[in-house]
C-alpha cells in the first residue's frame, strides 16, 4: 500500500526537525525545492536534500530556538497544507516570538515536490538593529 501525502508530510514533520535524512531524503522529490518568501532574512530557493540541509543550518544559525508545530492538515488532490505554530528566540539582536504559518506542499509522482511556506508576520522573523 502507496503512503497518502498526508502521510508523507506527517514523517516529514518528525524527520525534518532532527536532521533524521535517511528518512526525510526519501519523501522528497529529485526536484524537490522549498520556496521561502523575499520578506524573510532567509528567504531563496533552497534545491533538493542540500538545499533543505543549508537551510536548517542558517535556521541554527539566526534562532538558538526555531519550533514549527503544525496543528491541522488540510489535505487536497494536488497537495497538502499544514497551518502551524512557530515558536523561535534569536540568537542576536532580538528576543523570542510566536506567529503562525502555513506551508503549502505540492506533490509530483507521489512525493514532496516543493514547500512554499506562508508567514502571518514575516518581520517577527528579522532581528532588530
Amino acid at each position: 500500500m502507496s503512503q497518502t501525502p498526508l502521510s508523507i508530510v506527517k514523517m516529514f514533520y518528525c524527520a525534518a526537525p532532527q536532521a533524521d535524512w535517511p528518512v526525510v531524503a526519501p519523501l522528497l522529490h529529485p526536484d524537490f525545492e522549498i520556496i521561502e518568501s523575499p520578506a524573510l532574512p532567509f528567504s531563496g530557493r533552497y534545491c533538493g536534500v542540500e538545499g533543505l540541509k543549508t537551510l536548517g543550518r542558517t535556521l541554527v544559525a539566526a534562532y538558538s530556538r526555531f519550533d514549527a508545530t503544525p496543528q491541522l492538515f488540510y489535505e487536497g488532490s494536488e497537495g497538502v497544507i499544514a497551518r502551524v505554530t512557530l515558536s523561535a528566540s534569536m540568537r542576536h539582536g532580538g528576543g523570542s516570538f510566536n506567529t503562525e504559518i502555513v506551508e503549502c506542499f505540492g506533490f509530483t509522482d507521489g512525493l514532496i515536490r516543493e514547500i512554499h511556506p506562508f508567514y502571518w508576520n514575516p518581520q517577527l522573523l528579522k532581528p532588530s538593529d
